[in-house]
């Protein structure tokens, strides 16, 4: 029996002993039971039932953690294509290789959670449709890794999980493109040494457990892993001054400390990421970051911009024709690798279809501040966890009352 049936039935047998069970017959115990039980629940809700959930989530956070969402993929000629798009305008590779990833083990790790999470725990729905989707991550990486499934196919993929640009989209992000900005004069970078120690410091005052670490062949000029506690970083990319700043708070003021709030509430797992639209709200929560410190300039818009239309691009056509259509818009090394990054989920990057991840960052700005116009007292829990909107909007009230819990 659990302390919650004992303390209905110890006021069962209290009052059927009296006489007194507010209209129940007193010689009916076990009618009186269960009238007492509906009772407790109707004035506690799902209280009691979400507080022994929470007890155990510590224990839940990091099987979920372990069960990691996939890897985007990530050519090995990357590098090369990108430079010789910049130089030449072609790329020069029509097949991408990769290296192995193990998709065994990390399907092992879904399989695992799974097992272990309770079925009847407040969130289970949450946690059962997050952990689908991580599976389905690593099922197509594996796919693409290992040739098992044809470009044509793999492009509906990417497409059914990140839906390409429709014509409204499109119109907006051209008219921010073609929209006159006033080119401003910025410092160059500063030495490779100086950029990487400015992530370092950073990352000293936010979140002094994680390094930084060079590396090249990246599709972004930085990212971070939360597992590693690692923030990649290429400085031959960085091209300015400005472009530092804002990669600078985007990545630690942004996704590394976001990150590390979220770790302080493992009984809510605010660390798993919860909901299918969480990677654009990640993004768009990191470009809110930017817009609050004062370093999100026209250039950023621009480039999101030309990401969002590369995609259309690379639906129809392959990459050097990416490359060739972006060049109306943006310079030759930016073309090469918004190229680059939307072709990089296919096997064969000079025949159509895309790798259609890049139209969250648009698109999870424009959805995150439809959804704070609406619920603006979001933002809380949002800055304290990695959930997405739904998730938030129906967790976060449990979430801010139970904050300052002993």
């Amino acid at each position: 029996m659990s302390d919650r049936d004992a303390l209905a039935s110890a006021f069962a047998a209290r009052y059927t002993t009296s006489g007194t069970t507010h209209g129940l017959a007193t010689d009916h115990t076990e009618n009186a039971l269960a009238a007492i039980c509906d009772n407790l629940n109707a004035a506690s809700g799902a209280a009691v039932r979400e507080a022994w959930w929470r007890r155990g989530g510590e224990l839940f956070q990091s099987l979920l953690l372990a069960a990691r969402r996939a890897t985007h993929p990530l050519p090995i000629e990357a590098t090369q294509a990108r430079q010789s798009l910049t130089a030449t305008g072609r790329a020069g590779v029509s097949t991408w290789t990769f290296a192995p990833v193990d998709v065994v083990g990390a399907l092992e790790m879904v399989d695992h959670a799974e097992s272990q999470i309770p079925t009847d725990h407040p969130m289970a729905e949450a946690v059962a449709m997050h952990l689908a989707e991580v599976r389905r991550g690593w099922q197509h990486l594996g796919a693409l890794h290992d040739q098992s499934i044809a470009d044509d196919e793999l492009a509906h993929v990417w497409s059914a999980r990140w839906p390409t640009p429709d014509g409204t989209e499109l119109a907006a992000a051209i008219e921010v493109l073609d929209r006159h900005t006033m080119v401003h004069s910025d410092r160059p970078a500063p030495p490779r040494t100086e950029i990487l120690e400015r992530f370092a410091a950073a990352l000293a005052s936010v979140a002094p457990e994680w390094k930084v670490e060079e590396r090249a062949n990246g599709a972004a000029i930085a990212s971070t892993s939360h597992e590693r506690r690692v923030l990649y970083v290429d400085p031959t990319r960085v091209d300015s001054e400005q472009s530092l700043e804002r990669l600078i708070v985007h990545e630690v003021f942004g996704h590394v400390a976001r990150g590390r709030r979220a770790l302080g509430r493992p009984d809510m797992l605010a660390s798993v990421a919860l909901g299918a639209d969480a990677p654009e709200i990640e993004e768009a929560m990191a470009i809110l970051a930017e817009q609050r410190h004062g370093v999100h300039r026209p250039a950023v818009e621009r480039r999101y911009a030309a990401r969002l239309i590369a995609v259309e691009i690379a639906n129809r056509a392959g990459i050097d024709a990416v490359h060739e259509e972006l060049l109306r818009w943006v310079s030759p090394s930016e073309a090469a690798a918004i190229a680059v990054r939307v072709k990089r989920g296919l096997r064969h990057p000079d025949q159509p279809g895309a790798y259609s991840k890049d139209v969250i960052y648009r698109r999870g700005t424009a959805s995150l501040e439809r959804h704070l116009a609406l619920h603006p007292g979001d933002l809380a829990v949002l800055q304290a966890t990695k959930w997405g909107l739904g998730t938030s909007r129906r967790f976060g009230g449990l979430f801010l009352e139970t904050g300052n819990r002993p």
